[in-house]
């Protein structure tokens, strides 16, 4: 039942991605958004083990805190500033939900979940970073002028090398004898 209320709510946020893509339609679009994100969120609790619900609870009430502390020093007009700040809250999301995937069920070997948590974890850092880095713009905090670090391409391979080399050892058959990934977290 709760794999049926799940896809029921992907369904209801998509559609309130689409519906919130016109003035005409925005209003059910935000129904929708509603509904679906907290159907999602009762069928996870329902899903969880009774020992990590108070867990979850404490995570919701931190990130809603900032959610609301971001939302209140956001003007609702200034549009583009909104959805870079709740943006970077969908990175966030997107980065932890990965994190947590893994760790509660952390398989060692190269799977379908182990990938999933990967590209998971570099799609929403990706999301977070850039996010910030647009709020900060558009906020006129951060100068929109491009960045040139002397040896950018190098610091570039050598941050796409340091992920592969740390997100390797979920993929590998001898994931607990790595000490510096996150796939050795329950030992």
């Amino acid at each position: 039942m709760l794999k049926a209320v799940n896809t029921v709510a992907a369904l209801l946020c998509i559609s309130a991605v689409g519906g919130l893509a016109s003035m005409r339609t925005a209003n059910m679009g935000c129904k929708f958004g509603i509904i679906g994100v907290f159907s999602d969120l009762v069928s996870t609790f329902c899903a969880m083990r009774a020992e990590v619900v108070l867990v979850g609870l404490a995570l919701m009430a931190v990130v809603g805190a900032f959610g609301l502390a971001v939302g209140y020093k956001v003007d609702p007009i200034a549009l583009l500033l909104t959805v870079a700040a709740f943006h970077s809250l969908v990175g966030l999301a997107a980065t932890s939900t990965s994190i947590g995937s893994f760790y509660d069920n952390p398989v060692a070997g190269a799977s379908l979940h182990n990938s999933a948590a990967i590209v998971g974890d570099f799609i929403g850092g990706v999301t977070l970073t850039g996010s910030i880095v647009a709020f900060l713009r558009l906020h006129d905090l951060k100068s929109s002028k491009a960045l040139n670090l002397p040896g950018k391409n190098f610091l570039n391979l050598f941050g796409l090398f340091a992920f592969y080399l740390l997100n390797s050892c979920p993929r590998s058959s001898r994931a607990r004898a790595w000490g510096a990934s996150w796939a050795c977290l329950r030992t």
